[in-house]
Formats: C-alpha cells, structure tokens, sequence
C-alpha cells in the first residue's frame, strides 16, 4: 500500500531523491493524460459498483475506473504518473521476475504501445508493485496527484475504494468449499491476477490481502458470456518464488490483447498477441473478426485522447463489436481454517501493458459447513444500492419526483457524468441519472444519454432497499453437469403425466389411421433451401419425432419445450430457431397417440441429454447447439429414457 512518513519524521535522502524524480516525471508530463486499461471483479459483486448493473459484465457502473497509476514493481510507493514518463516509477525497482528468455508462455507484451518498454511493469513481478489503495482509487489516484483523473459517474477524483460500503445483497461462502468468482476487462493490458481475503472489521489494506490469497482450483477456466453460454479454457497459474506472496498462485490474463500497439487509439488489431487465443472453433468481432479466437483490446479501444485526436472516437457499432461481453470466471478454494465471519475480498490485476494495477472488493460472509447456504454466483443484484438511503447517490431523490426546480432536488434530474465531465476521452456508456433517464441501456445506444437505475420501482418494492441474502446455491457447482434434484424431479413428474395421457388416449381411443376424419398432428420438417415445411402425416410425424430434433437444431430447449406444450393450438408453424410444435389439422376424432407417446419419450431422452451436454461444460440453453445433434440422434432411443431419469436422480 501506500506508504506516507510521519509528520515528525525527516526525510530520508532516499525519499529526496524519490520526490524529485517524481517532480521532475510531472513537469515532463505537463499535463497529458493517456488513455489506460479497465478490469473489475465482477462476482462476487464489487463495492466498486455500487450495485449497479450499467455495461456489465465488464465495468458495472463504472467499477472499471478504480485503480493505481504509475506502479512499478519493488517501488515503496505509486508515483501516480502515467508510463509515458518513462519506465519505471521510482529510482531503485526490482528486477523482473517473469523474463521473456525464461517465461515467454506467461508475457504478451514488451512494449507499451507508445513505444516504452514495460520491464517494470506490475506483471514482471506479481505482487510486487505498490497500489495507492487496495480496493482501488477513483481515477487512478489521490490528492494531491489524483492520477490520470478519470473517475466514474457520481463520483470525485480521488475518492479511495477502501471507504465504500458494502452492498445490500449478501454473498455467503462455506469454509473449506469452493467458489465460483469473475471478471471483466474493459480494456486488456495483458498481466495476470490474484483473489484474496481481509476480515471486514480491519482496515483494508494491501499488507492485510496479502495475508489471505485465494488458491485457485485446478487448470481450467471459463468464459462467460452475457447471455449465460459458458466454455470451460485452459488456465496458465504461475506461482513460487516468481510471485508475493511467494508460494501463492496467480493467473495469467487468458485473453490475448492485440500484438505490436495493442490496437489503442482505435488503431486497428493486428491480431493476438499470443498463440493460441482461447475458443479457436468460433470467430469474434472483438479483434475485428481476423482469425478465430477470443482476442482483442475490448471497448478500450475507442477511448484514445480526444484532445489529440477527435477522430478516435468509435460510432455505436464500433463500440459494440469491440467491447467485450464475457467475463473470465475461476473456481477458488474457501480456507477450511478461516473463522466464520465478514471478509471483505479483494480482486488485484497487475497490468503488463502499462503501470497500473487494478483493484476492486467485495464482501463474503464466511460459515462453516452445515450452518449456511452457500450464495448462487452470478445472479443479477437488483440494483437498488444508489436509491436508498441518505448518503447514497439518490437516497434523497424519492420526495422530488414531482419537483424539478426546488434547489434539494436539481441533482436528481442532472446527469452525472464520466470522467467529471472532462471531456478527453469519450464517455464509456451513458451518463447516470437519478430520475428522467433511460432504464435500458447497452454498448451500441446512444452514448450521450443519460441512463437511471428506477429507483421509483426501489422506493415501491418492499424490502428493496434492506440488507438480504443473495439467491442461494441449489444445485451441485458450477460445472458438475446434472441439473438441480428439483428441476430433475419436476421433469420425471412431467414425462409421467404425459406418458400416462398419451397411454390413456390410446385406451381410450385406440389407433387412428386417418381414416376416421380424425386429428392429424404435424410438426416442421426443414429443408436446407426452403426452410421450414409441415409434416402431412402421423408417419411423418413419427419419423420428425425420431431426428430429436430435426437439423439445425434449436438453440433454445425451453422454447423447443413450450412449443411441444403447445400442441393443443391451432397456430402457424414454426421455423426450428423457434421451436416447434404439433397443430391440429381438422377436429371432430381421435387423438393420434402414438406420435404423442413417440414425441413423450423422445422429449424426455432430449431433456436427459442437457444434462449430459452440462455435465460436459455447456450451460442448459446451448444443449442443442447444432454440434450436438449426432449426439441426440445416437441416444434418441426409447429404452434409454428409464436409464437416463434414474441416473439424473441418483447422480449426486
């Protein structure tokens, strides 16, 4: 942390010269202010966010601003200064730990992308370099430097992120678990990163973080992209004597920025900075769509100095197929000797790129197994953190939604601005206003509007703005593959009603050729050139039933599943990206249930193999992705149905 000598104390010659070589770095400068990278810990939700969920999953609320600027490995203290002014951020650094002759595997960059280069980076030596506070600083610094100066909306340069207070929502961990935690990058500088832990009831510093780190469990990773869809990664660890604290792990950064400049100023990405960026199966348009991968600099890439140069602001489509849309998420372990309580946890990135270190906390309650609930990760907080109260942001709003004019309530209806309102760089989302702004708001809209997190509908839900547990764990952790024993349950229940209306209508009723006048169900065929077509016929029927599902495969199970629901409707046929479902013909005769109980069982082997497709790492809506579809047809058989239920309820 930052390290401040005492009043009565003189200065060292150490420190002289420490000062003036500070001084002299300042003058240099003169004022010229860099555009920097943006990462933030995203669960368990930061302080840093105040709760708010404008531009997740990689910087709510602005989170992504709060860090330590000029940060140079074995230095006492941050000099606050951008890399611009030379290499290093004090007269006598360490010597780099992580060397491109021996660890080329965990670097990516060797210059900043001005040109210097980055031997003294925080990354060099993870751990090493000194913050200006642990949970970060809004800007980059604190006075008198206050860094870069470039804090979030609603909040002053300088402001430090160890005073924040803790959200409303709870998050609760068991001692000697593990737990799902993540984070988003903004801007990607390279670098690596660590989790730790500091009991809430001390003060937060980086000597008290560095006391607890978290260990990370096992070599593997996911994405997690903002529509739910995750894929397990490889995981690079790098630990020893090559980190602080020595023996405890960190994680390199698994997305490679873009090689040679990095792609700032809106410069274009000249590809991944290392070989081979994650998911090489699919393509994305956050590196420009060159080659397969995950890569790129992320919405960073839009936010170079309008000063120097006002073309490098980026129109709505630019910024939205740069900025990333995932976060990067790992399984750590919950220290079994830990005595249950509040912790505050702090989220530490060591930029290789440039000199700044970037921080964000969170707050665990930490139980011993049996006397708690662990918390589900990743669900959605609701937001309500700024509405309420007095000393939040709009606390004081609820008795001015009337009064636009009076001089208590003015603020309420002003945009807060990004970068308080200077106007060097462009805006990272919209302005953030209390009342009168838009509710919904993502990369793409309109950048200059001001967006309000309704607090109306805070100030009208009872119990909103009350400290409470966030939404807990049911099922087996992230990744083990079965649905919950509730959901799996309820699916048996459901394949059983129906097997037993489907046997019941052919008792009933007996078979129907169609020779009767009697119903006819349908579903979609596809063909690749004329799309979706009717099936005239039960056969049919029976034959579409037995592709389970026909090609291309529906994305979206649970449509696919209300659609079979749905097929007592007289509607029009859908295309398979909708789902698909059975449509009476003509009325007045028998049900055809054979191709009911064909389409019973078959639904149920299909539900069985979602949790096949989890247990393999895929999250329940992309089971029938269309590279699962061999996968379907070679269980679509009715004799695996038995096997499949009482294995999904005897899995855990």
């Amino acid at each position: 942390g930052s390290i401040e000598p005492k009043k009565s104390e003189t200065m060292s010659n150490c420190h002289r010269r420490h000062a003036a070589w500070i001084a002299g770095s300042l003058v240099f400068l003169g004022g010229l202010q860099e555009a920097s990278g943006h990462g933030v810990m995203v669960e368990p939700p930061s302080r840093n966010s105040r709760g708010l969920q404008l531009l997740s999953p990689v910087c709510p609320g602005g989170a992504c601003q709060w860090y330590s600027q000029g940060c140079s490995i074995g230095c006492k203290e941050a000099s606050q200064v951008p890399s611009v002014a030379g290499q290093q951020d004090c007269p006598e650094p360490a010597e780099p730990r992580l060397t491109w002759d021996k660890h080329e595997d965990l670097l990516q960059f060797k210059n900043d992308g001005h040109g210097k280069e980055t031997t003294y980076f925080p990354w060099r030596y993870p751990g090493s370099a000194p913050v200006v506070d642990a949970c970060g600083a809004a800007g980059g610094g604190v006075a008198p430097t206050f860094g870069q100066k470039d804090p979030p909306p609603g909040t002053a340069e300088g402001e430090r992120g160890s005073a924040l207070p803790p959200l409303l929502g709870k998050t609760t961990w068991i001692a000697g678990g593990t737990a799902k935690v993540g984070w988003g990058i903004a801007a990607n500088h390279g670098g690596g990163y660590q989790y730790r832990l500091c009991p809430a009831k001390e003060e937060l510093t980086e000597a008290c973080f560095q006391k607890t780190p978290l260990s990370f469990v096992g070599s593997k990773q996911w994405l997690r992209f903002s529509d739910g869809s995750t894929y397990e990664i490889p995981a690079k660890r790098v630990g020893g004597d090559l980190v602080m604290p020595a023996g405890h792990e960190w994680t390199r950064n698994p997305i490679p920025g873009c090689k040679d400049d990095g792609a700032r100023d809106k410069l274009p990405c000249q590809g991944p900075a290392f070989e081979p960026p994650p998911l090489q199966d699919k393509t994305f348009s956050y590196g420009g769509g060159g080659q397969p991968g995950v890569y790129g600099y992320s919405g960073g890439h839009c936010f170079g100095n309008k000063e120097k140069d006002p073309a490098v602001e980026c129109t709505g489509e630019e910024y939205r197929e740069a900025n990333f849309d995932f976060n990067i998420v790992d399984e750590i372990q919950v220290p079994e000797g830990l005595e249950p309580g509040d912790y505050v946890i702090g989220f530490r990135w060591d930029c290789e790129q440039t000199n700044q270190i970037w921080s964000s906390c969170g707050d665990v309650k930490i139980t011993k197994a049996g006397e708690g609930q662990q918390t589900a990760p990743f669900e959605d907080v609701e937001g309500c953190d700024v509405c309420c109260g007095v000393s939040s942001w709009c606390g004081h709003c609820q008795e001015c939604q009337e009064d636009k004019e009076s001089e208590k309530c003015k603020d309420c209806w002003e945009p807060k601005l990004w970068w308080g309102g200077k106007e060097t760089w462009m805006p990272r989302a919209a302005s953030i206003q209390c009342l009168g702004g838009v509710t919904s708001w993502k990369p793409g809209d309109d950048i200059h509007a001001a967006w309000s997190p309704n607090c109306q509908n805070c100030w009208s839900t009872q119990g909103s703005c009350e400290a409470r547990d966030r939404k807990v764990l049911q099922a087996a952790t992230a990744g083990s593959g079965w649905l919950p024993h509730v959901q799996v349950l309820a699916c048996s229940m459901l394949f059983t009603v129906l097997l037993a209306l489907a046997l019941w209508a052919r008792t009933r009723y007996g078979r129907n050729n169609n020779g009767g006048g009697g119903r006819t169900i349908v579903a979609p065929t596809v063909d690749a050139e004329t799309g979706p077509q009717k099936a005239q016929s039960s056969t049919e029927l029976s034959a579409f039933a037995a592709d389970c599902p026909t090609r291309p495969c529906p994305t979206q199970p649970d449509l696919w599943f209300s659609g079979f629901a749905q097929g007592s409707k007289n509607s029009a046929v859908r295309s398979p990206e909708q789902g698909f479902y059975m449509r009476r013909l003509h009325g007045g005769s028998p049900v055809q249930s054979r191709p009911i109980l064909s389409l019973v069982l078959r639904s149920a082997i299909c539900l069985c193999f979602s949790h096949r497709s989890i247990e393999a790492g895929n999250p329940p809506r992309r089971a029938f992705d269309a590279g699962n579809c061999e996968k379907v047809d070679e269980i679509a058989s009715a004799k695996f149905v038995p096997f499949c239920l009482a294995s999904a309820l005897v899995k855990r």
